[in-house]
């Protein structure tokens, strides 16, 4: 028995969620003044053809550093949306920087192990200024972190650590 690969209109809605804790705004094709994503909302939907035709220019905050959503600002929802955009077929939804990865990482207390997962995981300038903010704003993680951690993710992010 054939698959058949499902086909979208261009109307078609698409969830897609901003992964940073700011407000982005990018220019739309749909909308004249452009389009405005806000940290609080879980998800907005866009149409299938705006999205489309931002991978299609290669925006960043859509492609991502691999050019198929690997740590994007935007993170598409629905992972038959995300096959069909992207053209490809794949399992799961790309990785980004999130609440999951950032927990870890604070939980770590090898310097090594820490250092690693860091350079693996916190890879785009959003990542880093997100990893920045959340340590500034998590007065538990803050105060439990060894002085090497808050050190080394102020020196690899660029940014001062503040409580």
């Amino acid at each position: 028995m054939e698959s058949k690969e499902k086909t979208y209109n261009p109307y078609d809605r698409v969830p897609v969620k901003n992964t940073v804790a700011w407000n982005v705004h990018f220019h739309s094709n749909a909308k004249p003044n452009g389009e405005h994503l806000s940290a609080n909302e879980e998800c907005i939907r866009l149409t299938y053809d705006e999205v489309f035709n931002q991978v299609a220019l290669g925006t960043k905050a859509f492609v991502g550093i691999d050019g198929f959503g690997s740590h994007a600002v935007f993170q598409l929802k629905d992972l038959d949306q995300y096959n069909a955009i992207f053209r490809t077929n794949k399992t799961k939804l790309p990785e980004y920087f999130n609440d999951a990865i950032y927990k870890k990482l604070v939980s770590l207390r090898d310097e090594g192990k820490f250092k690693k997962m860091l350079e693996e995981k916190v890879i785009t300038k959003a990542d880093k200024r997100m990893l920045a903010h959340k340590l500034s704003t998590d007065r538990t993680a803050y105060n439990d972190a060894p002085n090497w951690m808050i050190w080394a993710v102020e020196s690899y992010t660029g940014s001062k650590i503040l409580q």
